[in-house]
């Protein structure tokens, strides 16, 4: 479990940031990553981003309640919606950081 969700974030984010391509001649940039929380109610089992994600749907973190979930073993994504393949329990949360398609 991860105790300052925020600050670990927010250092990925920078990391992430820092290892972007420049944009330029052929190289192409990314956006900047977006962090989205959901409060789970305990019954719910997908969320809708509130955009597409870049790279074919790669350009995702998804963690719940600090912990890192795995594509295909912990959630599937199509288009803007995530698919979870557990229920969370009620009061916890979904942290997302993705990067717009």
């Amino acid at each position: 479990k991860i105790e300052n969700l925020e600050e670990e974030i927010s250092a990925l984010k920078q990391s992430i940031s820092n290892m972007r391509v420049s944009k330029g001649k052929g190289g192409g940039g990314t956006s900047n990553p977006l962090h989205e929380r959901t409060i789970m109610d305990g019954l719910t089992t997908t969320i809708t981003l509130t955009s597409n994600v870049a790279a074919n749907n790669k350009a995702i973190f998804i963690f719940y309640n600090g912990q890192f979930l795995s594509n295909t073993n912990h959630y599937s994504l199509s288009g803007k919606t995530i698919t979870l393949t557990f229920t969370p329990d009620a009061s916890t949360y979904i942290d997302v950081v993705y990067w717009r398609a």
